[in-house]
């Protein structure tokens, strides 16, 4: 079955000559496709799963982080058009150092409805009671089980994860942080001289001061849901997210659970066992 789908499917690489780098969103994408922008002879391409005539390069990178990238950009740019007053806060760091729960108790009321603004819109999008589509964690940039972007018109192997091409011989698997390594470079260049005088430096890196602010609002959220503590944050409210206690276990849906915890164990397996684990 696995082999009769794979001989069916198409996966979108960024590609040279001889070797192909698989083009993923949250995966060096936007990279990649600044690669190709710049030089004639990178194209993007879709090419058959099961091919003999190319290295087939797949980027991995830890779940957690896969996943928290993707929710992350989704939340500020892409699914729900945040109201730009409260980005542009973000952006610059409005919570950095009072953080969301001291901000509610500010003597500015600016600062202290701001806050309120802020922490009503987290509770509206990842209440475990409330009336929104939770679903959107799990699509579009937070699709922590999607390694291709070719995958995603294939149901069965988004949930196979990355085993299908392990067991073929032309694929290659690397970390998505050694894409900008010289010793990566080096070596693909040798390889394919298509790939001579590309810029691998990261593009589209997500703003340090929102994702920051981010992580600080949910630490403050996990702290208020353990009755340890004597903070009281939120905790009437079940949220769910990547980064909250109530989905730490995995528990908000078995499906999900399982999917995460299957490509968990591919990406550990691969950086343990793999024999074309490419490390620079």
């Amino acid at each position: 079955m696995i082999k009769d789908i794979l001989e069916k499917q198409k996966l979108e690489f960024i590609c040279g000559e001889n070797v192909v780098i698989g083009r993923c969103i949250k995966m060096g994408s936007s990279t990649l496709d600044s690669i190709q922008d710049k030089h004639k002879s990178i194209k993007n391409k879709k090419l058959k799963a099961l091919n003999d005539k190319t290295h087939n390069i797949i980027l991995i990178r830890d779940i957690d982080l896969k996943w928290k990238s993707g929710v992350i950009q989704d939340l500020l740019y892409n699914e729900f058009n945040l109201p730009q007053d409260l980005l542009r806060l973000l952006e610059n760091g409005y919570w950095l150092n009072t953080g969301f729960k001291e901000s509610l108790k500010s003597d500015n009321n600016i600062r202290v409805k701001n806050t309120k603004r802020f922490t009503e819109l987290m509770i509206a999008l990842h209440d475990l009671q409330g009336t929104s589509n939770l679903n959107w964690m799990f699509q579009d940039h937070a699709k922590f089980y999607c390694w291709n972007n070719g995958m995603t018109g294939q149901g069965e192997l988004n949930l196979l994860s990355l085993y299908p091409y392990m067991d073929i011989e032309n694929y290659y698997f690397m970390e998505l942080s050694d894409l900008s390594s010289p010793k990566f470079k080096k070596w693909i260049t040798k390889k394919d001289t298509f790939w001579e005088g590309c810029d691998f430096t990261r593009k589209n890196k997500t703003s340090d001061n929102a994702k920051l602010q981010l992580e600080i609002f949910w630490e403050e959220y996990n702290d208020g849901q353990n009755p340890l503590t004597d903070s009281t944050f939120l905790r009437e409210y079940n949220l769910v997210s990547p980064f909250s206690n109530i989905i730490g276990g995995y528990k908000y849906n078995n499906i999900i659970h399982d999917v995460y915890q299957m490509n968990c164990n591919a990406i550990e397996y691969i950086r343990n066992s793999h024999p074309r684990y490419l490390k620079f």
